[in-house]
């Protein structure tokens, strides 16, 4: 890690939802999810790349069909998946305002997990937010077992300053 450390950029969320499961989730999802983007721009390791100083990154809330026609187009995957990123090149251009790029998320694989996990939807969607604004800003999980450590690392001190627990921690094992 570099000591060069830029200013965080003023953030801005836009969200739009294709499925009317999400509407009522809404005004909360939207309040928190830019709460924890903020966070994310705030870690040290975001804060040595270079940002516009203005971005907004998309945020459509969608269901498993239309996410798994973006996995199958995009990824080569033909099932539903809970969430995609897709960046742009805004932060490379060095412009003063950029779209970050889009994250897409799937309501019925979001409720599923959450359920399966025993944790709140809540919870998990800021878990899948802060996953993809990772991916927008270039960390992949995909890339090597250092990248997912580091990557895995971001996403639980953030979750952590909401109160969330490690998604990735091992459950406790039971005593008898």
């Amino acid at each position: 890690m570099t000591n060069d450390s830029h200013p965080s950029p003023e953030i801005f969320l836009s969200f739009d939802s294709e499925d009317d499961r999400w509407n009522d989730k809404l005004p909360e999802l939207e309040e928190k999810g830019l709460l924890a983007a903020k966070k994310v721009f705030d870690l040290p390791e975001v804060k040595e790349k270079s940002m516009p100083a203005t971005v907004e990154i998309s945020v459509c809330l969608t269901n498993d069909d239309a996410i798994r026609l973006l996995n199958k187009q995009y990824r080569g995957k033909d099932s539903a998946t809970n969430v995609l990123s897709f960046e742009t090149d805004a932060a490379a251009k060095g412009e003063e305002f950029g779209l970050l790029g889009d994250i897409v998320m799937a309501y019925e694989t979001l409720l599923r997990q959450a359920q399966e996990e025993k944790i709140s939807f809540e919870d998990h969607f800021m878990h899948l937010l802060i996953h993809g604004v990772l991916h927008l800003l270039g960390f992949d999980h995909e890339k090597g077992e250092q990248e997912a450590e580091q990557m895995e690392a971001m996403e639980t001190t953030t979750l952590a300053f909401f109160g969330i627990k490690n998604p990735y921690a091992e459950p406790a094992e039971v005593k008898e």
